[in-house]
């Protein structure tokens, strides 16, 4: 098998200044509330049911300032050592938004109809320029397999938020994943209007 190392180490070096995330402090076990969160006002994209797959990238810009505050992207990484290829399928945001990110380096994923507010998400801390795993795919002389928390995600939620002149808006963003088509497939993601107050997943109206 053919590792493409070179390639691999200049790519990260890229990589590394747009969506290295902060070292974390330790928290305990993460737990997601099951609570309703107050209705808000909300603007819903939908996606069309994007796909990224290997060598692929999407990004969106969910506050219509003009530029984009998340992108899902894929890279490659070899292993020398253990004789490894890993395709990751990641997910990222810019400067203005953040992601919940465990000790753990996990951001919650969310079934339809939880809510997503401030001070809900006990053991994650919240972080700009951030990025996660969402899954990826091991090859090795020996075998093939995927790993992840996100590789069998069906219609599910991330959960982020947006930075605006000091405030915070909060929102999601639905995708699926399959290992056997090794593709990432964006339905749509949704902001509250209206700062500082939460929403529900899967909301995408008043």
């Amino acid at each position: 098998m053919k590792l493409k190392t070179l390639k691999t180490l200049v790519t990260l070096t890229v990589l590394a200044g747009m969506f290295a995330s902060c070292r974390k402090s330790q928290h305990p076990e993460p737990t997601i509330p099951s609570q309703p969160s107050p209705p808000a006002s909300v603007t819903y994209l939908n996606f069309n049911n994007k796909e990224v797959r290997f060598n692929g990238s999407f990004g969106a810009d969910l506050d219509n300032d003009g530029e984009k505050d998340f992108f899902v992207y894929t890279l490659l990484v070899g292993d020398p050592l253990l004789k490894a290829d890993y395709r990751q399928f990641l997910f990222g945001t810019s400067l203005s938004a953040e992601l919940p990110i465990s000790e753990s380096e996990e951001v919650p994923m969310m079934e339809k109809g939880a809510p997503i507010s401030a001070n809900l998400f006990t053991g994650y801390n919240w972080y700009n320029v951030a990025s996660i795993i969402m899954a990826k795919k091991v090859i090795t002389m020996a075998e093939t397999h995927w790993e992840g928390k996100w590789k069998t995600a069906a219609h599910r939620f991330l959960p982020l938020r947006i930075n605006s002149k000091g405030k915070n808006y909060y929102g999601w963003v639905e995708v699926s994943f399959s290992t056997h088509d090794e593709k990432v497939t964006l339905h749509g993601a949704a902001l509250s209007t209206m700062p500082e107050t939460g929403l529900v997943t899967g909301q995408i109206a008043d």
